[in-house]
């Protein structure tokens, strides 16, 4: 049972919790503790489809009824919506051929196939236990704030303006939360079991033996996970123990799901269906929950996919769904160092905050993905192997990644790391502003967080990343998103009551070949015409093959009327672009979108060094080769989109060759209509300064 507190609200931490942030490098070094990074699944058992469907209906549509009408057996209810139904076929060739009617049937909302999926938490990258130079010292928890010049998130100046996230409840969608940790505010009644469906959301303890005992055997490992993550979002600040969280007074909410530690390819139990994770998404949002009691206000996955274009579609319906009832979803971008948050499907995502990590050197960590989809950055650990790392809340005893011997008490460590580090400390600086502002929607927060967040690192230019300046002044770097996250910005910038117009889109797209891709949701705009019977082949390690799609006048489309001629309330959000491409190595491709500004995004990088890995790069998720996937970029955050688009896929590899079936362009807009005035991007002014503008030939991959 977690323990209740009872505190003053403070303006600025004390002495106490000072100290423990700024001038605890008196202790030793804590033990480094990681997980086992998955290992290659095997096609037989990873997502695949199932003989079971996953089934929303509407409103007052029994299920039993749907189950008569189509011979289905229906297998369970999920726990958070009451309208989602899993039901059961009698095989999975079954399984396949029912969906297209139950999504044609009126009293059907969506249907999906409940697939087999893994997830994996996104721990910095995997080594042995490390044990480092006692004489290094802890650091205390310089994420936060420290006088050494490394780059933190000024809780402090936050904390100041009288923020603590109080009366906020941030859900913890992991491997589940110590209930009872001293440093924790964990809130039962919105905790969750998706592994045994019960309300003891305990990570990962054997429940064959006492369950209330802390140092009961555990039946997976590295089950600390969950409880550090809670820990960096949410620790009690200034009570006197262990450490603080970004928002000091914010409850959490355990919610375990079937995270695989270390894949096993031959252990069928390590692989798991979506609708755990879909049951989690939904879980506190609905109005199943009493209205008088809490909700989840906002969610953090420090977790994702094993392998790239998984399919995801309920997973994403899901986060669409729960976005737009008002939660706030923060996604860890992954740590293989590659753009796989692109090109995963559910940290690429457009109703979520993909997070990246950022070392205390001021680059980003090693192991830290990139992409066009990374929104902001946040301090951990540079590596695997540095003991630089996170300090935060651990499992007590000797199941946690701080075994007794890291110089701390056990129930805490100094060795977390990974973007799973780095979300939370954005989760817990959204628990501030949702205290001042109830109203905050993921809209709002990603206006917030692109003009509130630090450029960093200036000068990079490596080639997975770089910053380029738009055409609204508006930075961005496929490593670090808008910048670091600046909490004391983030909250200042939310009590000058910063509003947004609602939002707006358009869709255009191209079927080449007949081959049409799955309807967008629901968007204004033109279709362009069909072209080739059999796709358009794309020229082999040659110029890429370029189409353009053009963005006619805005009123003649049906979107908001002009405000003060070109500064509309249709300025760009995410613009995303759905393709249906079939090659035989995917890891050749290259896609690349240029604004009628001349921005350009890289919404996919080609592997040319790995030609064998991408081959058989997760084959069993679309066939051989085949991409049919929405690549979403910020990188055109406040542009202008009237005008002509262009599209460029290259194939940088010779030998394999592809074609392009369709393509789909997707612009998402809405801008700041207050305060009056308001200074898009001023945040990056000095960015502006280094970097005025983009080469004039654009983009160059």
């Amino acid at each position: 049972m977690s323990k209740s507190y009872a505190f003053a609200r403070p303006t600025r931490l004390h002495g106490a919790i000072r100290s423990a942030l700024l001038a605890s490098a008196l202790a030793t070094s804590g033990v480094l503790s990681q997980v086992a990074l998955a290992e290659k699944p095997d096609p037989a058992l990873y997502d695949q489809d199932t003989e079971q469907v996953l089934v929303y209906l509407q409103p007052e549509i029994k299920p039993d009824d749907l189950a008569k009408r189509y011979g289905l057996k229906r297998a369970r209810t999920l726990v958070s919506e009451i309208n989602a139904h899993v039901f059961a076929t009698d095989s999975v060739e079954a399984a396949r051929k029912i969906l297209p009617a139950l999504r044609a049937d009126k009293t059907v909302k969506a249907a999906f196939n409940n697939r087999r999926t893994v997830m994996v938490p996104f721990l910095a990258p995997n080594d042995p236990y490390y044990y480092p130079d006692a004489s290094q010292g802890h650091l205390g928890q310089w994420h936060l704030e420290n006088e050494y010049g490394w780059p933190d998130i000024n809780a402090e100046d936050a904390w100041a303006q009288g923020v603590t996230g109080e009366g906020v409840v941030i859900g913890i969608v992991d491997s589940g939360v110590q209930p009872d940790h001293e440093d924790l505010s964990v809130n039962p009644d919105l905790s969750f079991d998706f592994v045994e469906y019960d309300a003891d959301s305990t990570p990962c303890y054997d429940r064959n033996e006492d369950p209330s005992d802390p140092l009961s055997p555990p039946v997976c490992s590295s089950a600390y996970h969950g409880t550090a993550v809670a820990g960096v979002a949410a620790a009690i600040g200034d009570n006197g123990v262990g450490v603080a969280g970004v928002a000091t007074r914010a409850q959490v909410a355990g919610l375990r799901v079937p995270i695989a530690f270390s894949f096993n390819p031959e252990d069928p139990d390590t692989v798991e269906s979506a609708d755990s994770f879909v049951d989690a998404i939904h879980y506190g949002a609905q109005s199943i929950f009493n209205v008088q009691q809490k909700r989840i206000s906002i969610k953090n996955h420090s977790y994702g996919s094993v392998e790239k274009y998984v399919a995801t579609e309920a997973l994403n319906y899901a986060l669409r769904e729960t976005a737009a009832a008002g939660m706030v979803h923060v996604l860890a971008a992954g740590n293989e160092r590659q753009d796989r948050n692109t090109k995963g499907g559910r940290s690429s995502n457009l109703d979520g905050i993909a997070v990246a990590a950022l070392a205390y050197d001021s680059r980003y960590a090693d192991y830290s993905n990139y992409g066009a989809s990374i929104f902001v950055t946040a301090p951990s650990k540079k590596s695997a192997i540095h003991h630089i790392g996170i300090t935060t809340t651990d499992i007590y005893g000797s199941l946690g990644a701080n075994d007794g011997v890291a110089g701390l008490r056990s129930d805490y460590d100094d060795s977390f790391g990974g973007t799973s580090a780095a979300a939370p400390q954005v989760a817990g600086a959204l628990a501030l502003v949702k205290e001042l502002r109830p109203d905050m929607d993921t809209r709002l927060a990603k206006h917030l967080l692109v003009n509130s967040s630090l450029p960093v690192d200036i000068e990079d230019n490596s080639r997975e990343g770089g910053w380029t300046v738009n055409a609204a002044g508006c930075g961005f770097n496929p490593n670090y998103g808008f910048g670091l996250l600046q909490a004391d910005k983030l909250v200042k910038l939310a009590r000058e009551g910063l509003t947004i117009s609602p939002p707006t889109q358009w869709n255009g797209n191209s079927s080449l070949g007949g081959n049409v891709v799955s309807p967008a949701p629901p968007i204004y705009g033109p279709s362009e015409p069909s072209n080739p019977a059999d796709g358009e082949p794309i020229p082999d390690a040659g110029q890429p093959l370029t189409r353009t799609i053009k963005v006619d006048d805005c009123p003649a489309w049906g979107c908001p009327p002009l405000v003060g001629g070109r500064e509309p309330l249709n300025t760009l959000e995410e613009v995303g672009v759905t393709l249906d491409i079939e090659h035989s190595r995917r890891g050749d491709i290259e896609v690349v979108l240029i604004s009628p500004s001349n921005t350009a995004s890289r919404l996919a990088r080609s592997y040319t060094k790995l030609p064998d890995e991408m081959k058989f790069e997760n084959p069993f998720a679309e066939g051989i080769g085949r991409i049919r996937h929405t690549f979403w970029s910020n990188a055109f955050w406040g542009e202008w989109p009237e005008g002509e688009w262009t599209l460029q896929i290259h194939d940088k590899v010779t030998g394999e060759t592809g074609v392009v079936n369709s393509y789909n362009l997707h612009l998402h807009m809405g801008s700041v209509t207050a305060p009056a005035g308001f200074p898009v991007c001023e945040n990056h002014r000095r960015l502006r300064a280094q970097r005025p503008s983009l080469p004039e030939e654009g983009f160059k991959p």
